[in-house]
């Protein structure tokens, strides 16, 4: 940012002068001291010589001006600089603070319209859900129901353990199978769901 061109280059322009003054001056000095000296008594060069030092000086002082003036610029437009830098970070401040307080509220209107139940974590739920299949695992099956009998005994019908043994032509029925005897069926019915016997056709015998 260059808000200052214009007396930039007039100090240049200055500084252009100041240079030639005294340059201009040291060489007036030269050359009238050299000049006098071959005719006039000596010191009288010296005095010649004043002039052209005066011009060069008056050169120097206006030079040290133009530089003195030249950072009084440069500390302008750098205060500029940087008023310009913190009036953009106020208004991002002001930005973030703004959208802080937003997000602030948005989170407590949230807070309001859910229910203030704390959420369980993840380890938390992790152990429940072991908490239930361990409980589940550990809970005892309860054995079948031994079966009973649902109607009253008709003739040639005797109950065993729950069971219904018919008895027809001299055999005992009991699951469509037949048993020579009445022993051999309970001895069947025992064995059920331990170690039933594997039967062929349609008679067990009671050996």
């Amino acid at each position: 940012m260059r808000s200052y061109e214009t007396a930039r280059r007039l100090y240049s322009i200055l500084a252009f002068f100041a240079w030639v003054m005294m340059i201009g001056g040291v060489l007036v000095a030269v050359v009238a001291a050299k000049s006098l000296s071959a005719y006039a008594p000596p010191g009288t060069g010296l005095l010649a010589a004043a002039p052209g030092f005066g011009i060069g000086f008056t050169g120097l002082l206006l030079l040290a001006i133009v530089q003195n003036a030249r950072a009084t610029v440069d500390t302008a437009e750098l205060t500029q600089q940087m008023l310009k830098v913190a009036r953009d970070q106020l208004e991002v401040s002001q930005q973030s603070l703004k959208q802080g307080i937003l997000i602030e509220r948005g989170f407590e209107a949230l807070k309001q319209t859910q229910p203030s139940a704390p959420m369980a974590s993840f380890a938390d739920a992790a152990q429940t859900k072991f908490e239930a299949a361990e409980t589940k695992n550990n809970t005892p099956i309860a054995p079948p129901p031994e079966p009973t009998a649902t109607r009253e005994l008709a003739a040639g019908e005797t109950e065993y353990a729950g069971r219904i043994i018919k008895e027809e032509d001299g055999s005992f029925i009991f699951a469509k199978l037949s048993f020579d005897s009445l022993a051999a069926a309970h001895r069947y019915i025992d064995q059920l769901g331990v170690n039933p016997k594997a039967v062929t056709g349609n008679r067990v015998s009671s050996s």
